[in-house]
């Protein structure tokens, strides 16, 4: 069985943590993302392949999975999308359309566009395992993260219906709906007040760290959730279960 997995987003701090615990759990893995200078050290530690670029590029997308005729060893058995774009928090009316445009294309356009051109490989294989990074915020939203939300929950809409389109074939989709993640992207966009007090609206107290998301998105990329599709799994500290957001 060929474990060949496609690793999205995998620049961030988010994206590592699970180009890692895949390479532990034995998958060989090409990786992308914008960060050329985060990815080539960590291609050279887990010896993956990379391919830099901007998935908000179709051409890019077609380059990155490209439509076979046969099934080889260069195809796809997982996909894991933790792309998304880092967008400015703002009143939904007041969207900067160009900010709304690569949301689209992020967390929208780009994973049906992935996972069109690499699901026929995985039917050939009888065999795939994806799962899309969604959010909270597609539960419950989230202030000036309106778009966002929508977003997030097609993907979980999108996991469900792959999951009674593809189970047959061998093939399981999942989402995964983490809260408040401790990453570079979240000191950049906070204050120590504020992630303090994000932290202290979880049942645990504290923020996740991304080994705790990463260890759960291998778990269903693993051979012992073979039994498990369609879901969304929130890895929140038991945030969803507060009215606090």
């Amino acid at each position: 069985m060929i474990l060949h997995a496609l690793v999205t987003g995998a620049s961030s701090d988010l994206g590592q943590a699970i180009a890692r615990a895949l390479a532990a759990a034995g998958w060989t893995l090409t990786l992308t993302g914008r960060d050329r200078d985060r990815l080539d050290p960590l291609g050279a530690e887990l010896g993956a392949r990379i391919l830099a670029g901007d998935l908000a590029d179709p051409s890019f997308r077609a380059q990155l999975v490209p439509v076979s005729t046969t099934p080889s060893t260069a195809a796809f058995t997982g996909f894991v999308h933790a792309a998304s774009h880092r967008f400015d928090y703002q009143r939904f009316h007041l969207i900067d359309p160009h900010d709304a445009a690569l949301q689209q294309a992020l967390d929208h356009d780009a994973p049906i566009d992935l996972l069109t051109r690499a699901l026929p490989d995985m039917m050939a294989a009888r065999h795939g395992r994806v799962v899309l990074v969604s959010s909270l915020a597609a539960q419950v939203g989230g202030q000036g993260a309106s778009l966002y939300a929508a977003h997030k929950a097609g993907l979980e809409g999108l996991v469900r219906g792959l999951a009674v389109e593809y189970g047959r074939f061998g093939i399981t989709a999942n989402a995964v709906a983490p809260g408040f993640i401790q990453t570079r992207r979240l000191d950049a966009r906070t204050t120590e007040e504020a992630r303090t007090r994000l932290a202290a609206a979880t049942v645990i107290k504290r923020l996740a760290h991304p080994n705790e998301i990463a260890a759960a998105i291998a778990f269903l990329m693993g051979p012992d959730a073979a039994y498990i599709t369609g879901i969304t799994l929130p890895i929140t500290g038991g945030l969803h279960l507060n009215t606090a957001w």
